[in-house]
């Protein structure tokens, strides 16, 4: 819990109000650890504000010393896993334990073996008949009855079946909200104030002076959380920007014209909201171009198997079944990043993947409600409103800003000793902290689309910031794919051929042999004489693939000849078949990746089993195969005291203790799913994405620097006219901000258009 946190003790409660915003699954965390505290008996959340109160249950205890032990459960990072319901939306919602499950709902018992329910007036769902129909289907349930007049739900159940099965689905019943995926929303930015300070500095300055003592009061009272923040920063011995923003606004008041104070604070929300609604719309752009969601089941019933063909979407998590498929990920917006990949029957298939050829009958693992591609589109949604409250943002933002405090409050005091108050005020009201707000959120959102094209979901800018920072990766050594030796054309056998088809072919034919083989042939492609073909997919039949290449008819068939990689027949119309071999290296498909990472800088070390084979294969720095996680965990410390930032990368789900303040942790959705510190989510097993997310962690700074720079020469100007006395604070700060509205218009263009490759800026 942060220290800046307010808590207040009532009672038998505990209101807790949190400063920051609530990140992406900042709440479940919360919840979870507020009830691994036993004493707790319901917790009431309302997100919009950030406060939440804690009621511990009816007992003989000092309140302040569970509160104690609360705290502890709130502060460390080892919880237990305590199943919970998904959180409603932003309305305010409570939480409550009744026979050990935390439900929304408030289940009051009237008998053994009989619980009355009563449905809120807020509850978005219909108690339809269909609905309560499926109720009566799950375990334990034998009796299901209503009343519309007042809203209430009488439910007869086994009381030695576990009831969380039907408690979750009447939960998705009532609060049909909690399953829609949301759409991106503008931020609000708050401007009342600003509004209210402008109307009245407007009014005072031009219209009626004699109001200016009174509207300057109230500039000044709208400040105090500056003021406040300024105080303490030099209560520590630092002049940021707080103290420089309250030294403007004195001046300005102390010269009676404080219009251009709240007229800076005034256009300062206008470029926020600017970048908010871009953001947005760039948001729902992304999302528009992700595989459609399929629908939720409904309370009490399951996913279906279900044929898919040529040009359909996986749905959901599960199992092919029957068929042999060639599929694609749909969640790489750079789709000539993802390669093609054949899926026989048993392999698994996640949600997001299109069907490129084949047929299959898909059956669902499991009832997951967030798999892979609702965890995508859920962060994005959130994407505009994290932009503008994410404190690493901000930070970043506000480190630029007070690069220029200490020259401008030197260039202030030269101009007023040559000019007094007039020109120190006009002086300072070029406004040099709008610029790094808005070079921020819009190279952040650059660098997610980056991301993205290459399989990775930066899920919040601190975990872009945590990956800069790394100087040690380190990397499970079961991680899929990490041991694979990369194979290699080792023959090709043809009848009466002068010319091989394969070498002119090799590109086209990487495409669609659907796994590692493609490796080897596009290096076939590099080393060959390819000339333009023209080619389309026909289909598959009988496990072969069937392609027209240049007019002919071009069938790709495995055959298994006992080598280490099976043998590629190419039947070509009207021609002898070729017939390509391959053989393994000796050198692991990922050496490349993990040679561009020490290239970036950043050392690379396996633990876990197996880390020795493994790590002389990608030639890592260092190998640990014998260590367990608390011995890890203290590595890392090590690490830390000594000045060395290590993050992880796994594939499973990694315990506490070895996550402990780690920069960033990498993985798929299933090894990140419950981890406090920041994530970055790959969306495929491939690693080949990172060196392109640690150069744009590492330019991050950089890009804002530059930037912000753009602000300059109209800073510049606002100075020399200061300085020869030809404008106001009025005049600086419209000066000012033209260089400020310039900045948007060049970062909105830059957000629009894609990156083109090798580009820093």
């Amino acid at each position: 819990m942060s220290a800046s946190a307010r808590i207040r003790i009532t009672g038998r409660d505990i209101e807790i109000s949190h400063p920051g915003p609530f990140g992406p699954g900042d709440m479940d965390r919360l919840l979870r650890r507020a009830f691994a505290h036993a004493e707790t008996d319901s917790v009431h959340l309302e997100p919009a504000i950030r406060r939440f109160r804690i009621r511990l249950g009816a007992g003989d205890g000092d309140p302040r010393a569970s509160l104690a032990r609360l705290a502890d459960l709130l502060t460390q990072t080892s919880v237990p896993q305590e199943s919970l319901p998904e959180i409603p939306g932003p309305q305010p919602v409570t939480f409550r334990r009744w026979r050990g499950i935390v439900t929304t709902l408030s289940l009051q018992d009237q008998s053994l073996g009989q619980v009355r329910i009563v449905v809120p007036r807020h509850a978005t769902g219909r108690l339809h008949r269909e609905s309560l129909q499926n109720l009566r289907g799950l375990p334990g349930v034998h009796q299901v009855r209503t009343r519309r007049y007042p809203r209430r739900i009488v439910i007869g159940y086994d009381p030695k079946v576990d009831p969380t099965v039907w408690v979750r689905a009447l939960e998705r019943t009532v609060y049909p909200a909690a399953h829609v995926l949301a759409t991106p929303k503008a931020p609000k930015i708050p401007s009342l104030m600003a509004n209210t300070n402008l109307a009245l500095c407007t009014t005072g300055q031009f219209f009626y002076p004699a109001a200016i003592p009174l509207v300057s009061g109230v500039l000044l009272l709208s400040r105090m959380p500056q003021f406040s923040k300024a105080a303490r920063e030099l209560g520590r011995g630092k002049i940021g920007a707080p103290f420089y923003g309250s030294v403007v606004v004195a001046c300005s008041v102390a010269a009676m014209a404080p219009f251009a104070s709240a007229l800076a604070e005034w256009l300062t929300c206008v470029w926020e909201r600017r970048v908010g609604r871009l953001i947005t719309r760039e948001s729902k752009g992304l999302i528009a171009s992700l595989p459609a969601v399929a629908p939720l089941p409904a309370p009490g019933e399951h996913r279906q198997p279900v044929r898919l063909g040529v040009g359909d979407l996986v749905p959901f998590d599960g199992i092919l079944t029957t068929g042999e498929l060639l599929v694609r990920d749909g969640l790489f917006t750079d789709a000539t990043s993802a390669p093609l990949i054949r899926k026989h029957t048993g392999d698994t298939l996640v949600s997001g993947y299109q069907v490129i050829g084949g047929q299959g009958t898909l059956s669902p693992s499991e009832d997951a409600h967030d798999d892979r591609l609702r965890s995508v589109i859920r962060v994005l949604s959130e994407l505009p409103v994290r932009l503008t409250e994410d404190d690493a943002l901000k930070g970043e933002a506000r480190r630029l800003g007070d690069l220029s405090v200490y020259p401008n409050l030197a260039l202030a005091g030269v101009a007023y000793s040559m000019g007094g108050l007039h020109m120190a005020g006009a002086l300072m009201h070029q406004d040099w902290m709008a610029s790094p707000m808005i070079a921020a959120p819009t190279e952040f959102f650059r660098d997610l689309r980056t991301g993205l094209e290459h399989g990775a979901l930066i899920r919040s800018p601190g975990a872009l910031q945590g990956l800069a920072q790394t100087d040690l990766l380190l990397i499970e050594a079961n991680y899929p794919g990490l041991g694979d030796l990369r194979p290699r054309v080792a023959d090709i056998a043809s009848e009466d051929k002068p010319v091989s088809r394969a070498n002119a072919w090799a590109s086209v034919l990487a495409e669609w042999v659907g796994d590692a083989r493609s490796e080897a042939l596009k290096d076939l492609a590099r080393i060959s004489d390819e000339t333009d073909v023209t080619w389309s997919f026909i289909g598959f039949a009988g496990g072969k693939t069937e392609l027209r290449i240049d007019a002919l008819k071009v069938v790709l068939e495995d055959l298994d000849e006992g080598g280490e990689w099976p043998s590629l027949r190419i039947q070509i119309e009207g021609e002898p078949a070729e017939i390509l071999r391959f053989e393994s290296t000796d050198i692991a498909r990922l050496a490349r990746t993990f040679e561009r990472l020490r290239a970036l800088g950043i050392a690379t070390a396996l633990y876990g089993e197996g880390a020795t084979r493994v790590g002389a294969l990608i030639g890592v720095d260092a190998t640990y195969p014998d260590v367990d996680s608390s011995t890890l965990a203290r590595f890392r410390q090590e690490l830390n005291l000594k000045g060395y930032a290590s993050s992880l990368v796994a594939a499973h789900a990694l315990e506490p203790v070895l996550v402990e303040d780690a920069p960033v942790v990498i993985g798929p959705l299933s090894s990140i799913r419950a981890i406090d510190v920041p994530t970055i989510q790959l969306l495929g097993d491939s690693l080949d994405g990172l060196p392109e997310l640690v150069l744009a962690a590492r330019t991050l700074r950089l890009r804002m620097g530059l930037a912000s720079a753009r602000t300059i020469p109209t800073n510049l100007l606002c100075i020399l006219g200061a300085f020869a006395g030809t404008l106001n604070g009025t005049m600086t700060t419209v000066i000012a901000h033209t260089g400020v509205f310039g900045v948007s218009l060049i970062q909105g263009h830059r957000v629009k258009k894609s990156k083109p490759k090798g580009a820093l800026l």
